[in-house]
């Protein structure tokens, strides 16, 4: 009997529709367990160090009755479109819940887009799983300038997963859709899809001058149709225009001078080479020769991701192209004449960043395309031997992951407190003591005190406003973007923060009629400072206490009425 024809294609869909199923479903598990890494390695307690500086920008962008008059969060917006997506969430959720929100949909977002970046170059089951664990261990523990792809929710990590993106569409051929990709990068983060840009079109300078025939037949497959690339151009615009127009309201003299705050003072421990620590460098170095010596080996592969890899190679040597340039301006910034303060100026853009990312990025990726070679070896003399390897490899980076993770942890504070609030060395009763009570006292000051009230912070210590929900004066992380806040800033830590850490007492140092003073000038109702300040003083105090309600009752903090 016949089978009619319709009964034959319907049969031949069914079977080959089912393995397109299973390769999803096998896709998909390989997303949730590259997320299941990610969460484990940054599910830390909000607020994380960047999220306590990031999401209260937001909410205050989105609501400008919280937190009315603070200098870091009225300054201009960075990262607009960051804003934009987050502030409305703080209308119905806290910032807890914002910030685990952000971070759920980041961590998914950067699985699924690393996942599809190494299906792009080695479409192998399991690899893509391997190539993130080693590129989260690369990028936590072989960083040069303090760069993190995984963490909390901030604007960067939406970024890095486009970049992830628009990488796998490139290793695909498929140029257009990689740049648009870039573009939404940079919508996000000005500097970390800037920067992508640049790494791609500089690593493909490179890829022409060092193999001019490969790079003739990328060019060959590529659309030059400029109405195609107009998204990609739009998008980018998104991120750029904000902060150009920032700067273009400056006048010359106060952009230098905050360009010179910015690079010099605040955050040269990411800009500037010279801050660099010895073990960053030496440890990035060699990462970096453990990435040429690999790519030499995958130069002479033409099958299982060797040359599919190429693109994501030179794309990582664009970005130390990049970071080359950094090193000669860190070197013309130390030099006493004129050029150094513009240079010093030039600093101000992150140009290690983005090697941080792309260096651990590709190598990853490479090792995976090697350890698979390990483990689907052919030859029958070698097969036990290399497998044997390659079983090595992977539990030895398993062991490390979980070390890596288990130390993250050991610490149950939030990581923005980490950071900032103080430690007392192995008296471990007495830091989280001490982390509870200031948790405690912003909880007093947001049940307790007006909305808009105003309060000197102590130096040590970042999360003010995310605990309290009120306006400081001045918080050394909360650094403005603008040059005219950024000075602003400068004058309030050199008044404020600065005699905190030069000494004992701290602002306690200041007679009672200075520190009215400065409330009177910074509007300030409230000064907030550490016991032991008050414990230093020779002579006690005529300001009012609030918090604790009486001198006898014993805290971390003492809040006091101006």
């Amino acid at each position: 009997m016949t089978t009619p024809i319709t009964q034959r294609t319907a049969v031949t869909d069914s079977t080959t529709s089912q393995p397109a199923r299973l390769d999803v479903i096998r896709s998909l598990l390989e997303v949730g367990l590259i997320f299941v890494i990610f969460a484990l390695f940054a599910a830390q307690l909000p607020p994380d160090v960047n999220e306590s500086h990031y999401l209260t920008k937001a909410k205050h962008g989105w609501d400008s009755e919280w937190c009315p008059g603070d200098l870091f969060l009225s300054s201009s917006f960075s990262h607009w479109l960051f804003y934009a997506v987050t502030g409305w969430l703080n209308s119905f959720l806290s910032l807890s819940q914002v910030a685990w929100t952000g971070r759920m949909v980041t961590w998914l977002f950067l699985a699924f887009a690393w996942q599809r970046l190494s299906w792009s170059i080695l479409p192998k089951r399991g690899m893509a799983i391997v190539s993130a664990t080693l590129f989260l261990l690369l990028n936590d523990r072989f960083h040069l300038a303090g760069e993190w792809v995984v963490g909390g929710y901030e604007a960067k990590g939406l970024a890095y997963g486009f970049v992830l993106l628009g990488l796998s569409r490139i290793a695909q051929a498929k140029p257009v859709s990689g740049a648009t990709c870039f573009g939404a990068a940079t919508a996000f983060h000005v500097l970390v899809g800037g920067w992508a840009w640049v790494a791609w079109i500089s690593g493909n300078a490179l890829l022409w001058a060092f193999r001019r025939e490969p790079a003739k037949r990328l060019t060959q497959k590529t659309t030059w149709k400029l109405w195609h690339w107009l998204p990609a151009v739009v998008m980018s615009l998104i991120g750029v225009l904000p902060p150009l127009l920032s700067d273009m309201s400056a006048d010359a003299d106060s952009a230098s001078a905050a360009s010179l705050i910015y690079v010099n003072q605040r955050i040269a421990h990411h800009l500037n080479f010279s801050a660099f620590p010895s073990m960053h460098v030496a440890r990035f170095l060699a990462m970096t020769i453990g990435l040429l010596l690999i790519a030499r080996q995958l130069n002479r592969l033409n099958e299982t991701g060797g040359s599919r890899w190429t693109q994501l190679f030179w794309f990582a040597a664009g970005s130390l192209s990049i970071s080359m340039v950094g090193l000669l301006l860190s070197g013309l910034a130390e030099q006493p004449d004129a050029f150094s303060t513009w240079s010093a100026g030039m600093l101000r853009f992150y140009w290690f960043r983005l090697a941080d990312f792309a260096v651990p990025c590709s190598l990853a990726v490479a090792c995976s395309i090697v350890l698979y070679r390990l483990l689907a070896a052919t030859d029958l003399q070698n097969r036990s031997l290399q497998r044997i390897r390659g079983g090595v490899f992977v539990l030895a980076l398993a062991a490390a992951a979980v070390s890596m993770i288990v130390d993250r942890h050991m610490d149950p504070r939030p990581r923005a407190d980490r950071a900032a609030l103080p430690e007392f060395g192995n008296n471990w009763e007495r830091t989280l003591g001490t982390f509870e009570n200031w948790k405690s006292v912003c909880r007093w000051i947001n049940e307790n005190t007006e909305e808009d009230a105003v309060f000197i912070t102590p130096d040590s210590q970042q999360t003010f406003k995310w605990y309290a929900g009120r306006t400081e004066v001045v918080s050394w992380k909360d650094v403005p973007q603008d040059a005219t806040s950024m000075i602003q800033w400068r004058q309030r830590v050199s008044e404020l923060c600065e005699p905190q850490r030069r000494y004992e007492p701290g602002l306690m140092s200041y007679s009672d009629q200075q520190l009215r003073e400065f409330g009177k000038r910074y509007k300030a109702k409230y000064l907030l400072v550490p016991q032991a300040d008050v414990d230093m003083m020779n002579e006690p105090t005529t300001l009012r206490q609030v918090y604790p309600a009486t001198k006898e009752s014993r805290s971390s903090y003492v809040l006091f009425e101006l």
